[in-house]
C-alpha cells in the first residue's frame, strides 16, 4: 500500500485521513467522534494513519456506546477518506434541510473559525444560520466564539485549541452572502 500512496500522493501536501462509516449516523445515534481522525497528515504517515483509523472501530469507547445503544457490538469497519488538507479560517456544516424539524424548506447552515474538528469536539461554538428556499436569511444565532483549533505542526494531532481574538469572538463567521452561497450549493449537491 505505501507503493501506491506514494504515487497517489503529493510530497509537499499534508492530509486528513478520516473516517467514514456505514453505520454512523442515523436518526437515533451519532457516531461523530468516536472514531479517529487524523489532520495534517504528512505523505509518509498516511497508511499508518489509515490502520489507525480502522483499528479505532474496534476501541474501548466505541464498543461501549455500540452496547450501550443495542448495536452488534462487532462494528463495520469504516471506510477511510484521505483527502488534501485544508487550514481552513472557518469551518462548519451546512444541511438542505432542516435535521430537527425535518422542514424541507429550511436549509442550516453552522460555522465557527477554525478547523471543524473543534465544532466535532464540542471545544468551538458555531454560529447557525436559516437560510429559505428562495435565498433568504429567516434567522442567524450569533454566539460567543472563544477558541478555535488551528494547525498545531510537532503536536500528536497535527492541531490545537487556540483563543479566539476578543475583537472576532462576538462577530459571525460567515457574512449573509457567503451563508446564501453555502445553503445554495448544499441544495445542489442534494
Amino acid at each position: 500500500m505505501d507503493r501506491l500512496l506514494a504515487l497517489l500522493l503529493k510530497p509537499h501536501v499534508t492530509y486528513a485521513v478520516r473516517s467514514s462509516g456505514a453505520d454512523e449516523d442515523s436518526p437515533a445515534r451519532s457516531l461523530a467522534g468516536q472514531l479517529d481522525s487524523y489532520l495534517f497528515v504528512p505523505p509518509q504517515d498516511v497508511s499508518r494513519r489509515i490502520a489507525a483509523v480502522w483499528a479505532s472501530a474496534f476501541n474501548e469507547r466505541l464498543r461501549a456506546y455500540r452496547s450501550e445503544r443495542k448495536l452488534d457490538v462487532l462494528p463495520i469497519a469504516p471506510s477511510v477518506i484521505v483527502q488534501e488538507m485544508t487550514d481552513a479560517e472557518v469551518a462548519g456544516v451546512a444541511f438542505s434541510a432542516d435535521p430537527v424539524s425535518g422542514r424541507r424548506s429550511v436549509a442550516i447552515v453552522s460555522g465557527g473559525w477554525g478547523l471543524g474538528s473543534g465544532l466535532v469536539s464540542g471545544e468551538g461554538a458555531a454560529d447557525t444560520w436559516q437560510v429559505g428556499r428562495d435565498g433568504t436569511v429567516l434567522d442567524r444565532h450569533v454566539v460567543p466564539k472563544t477558541t478555535a483549533h488551528r494547525h498545531a505542526p510537532g503536536s500528536p494531532e497535527g492541531i490545537a485549541a487556540t483563543p479566539v481574538p476578543f475583537t472576532h469572538q462576538h462577530q459571525p463567521c460567515l457574512t449573509d452572502e457567503q451563508v446564501k452561497t453555502v445553503a445554495a450549493f448544499a441544495r445542489k449537491v442534494e
